[in-house]
């Protein structure tokens, strides 16, 4: 006689919740502490979606784990806000710890505002989003101190 198979444990996100196996990762971005960061594919019933994917290394041990559960928590927690990050989806109940936000093409906001002060080398094309004047400076602070301020404690 087989032995059956555990029960899957319950998602603790539910509404956030999508299946490992539609989620195709692509490009490696970035790493950071614990996490790797991945451009993905994300696919729906309704079609496909450009994501971005942080998820832990491979030899992560279970306190990362926990520590990376938290912060897909904190995210969740955040709820929406136009000047935050979207959370699309997460992955928490199998081998596979996703956390799945927005694409942003032209990267992190920090990386962005770098780009923004170099300048412009001979004969190089350069988008012009990357030309930024002192009122864009005060929008963007703006936009972050909007979103500093939704946060809930």
């Amino acid at each position: 006689m087989d032995a059956e198979e555990p029960p899957m444990p319950r998602s603790r996100f539910p509404q956030f919740e999508v299946d490992p196996s539609r989620v195709t990762l692509g490009d490696f971005l970035g790493k950071g502490a614990f996490g790797i960061v991945y451009r993905a594919t994300l696919t729906r019933d309704d079609g496909t979606k450009d994501v971005v994917v942080k998820t832990v290394k491979e030899n992560a041990s279970e306190e990362e784990k926990l520590l990376f559960l938290e912060e897909i928590s904190a995210i969740v927690n955040l709820g929406v806000h136009e000047n935050l990050l979207g959370l699309v989806n997460c992955c928490t109940v199998r081998d596979h710890l996703y956390l799945i936000t927005e694409f942003m093409p032209y990267g992190d906001l920090k990386s962005f505002l770098t780009k923004c002060r170099q300048k412009k080398t001979f004969g190089e094309p350069r988008d012009e989003i990357y030309n930024f004047e002192e009122m864009n400076m005060y929008q963007v602070a703006r936009q972050i101190a909007e979103g500093m301020v939704s946060i809930k404690h």
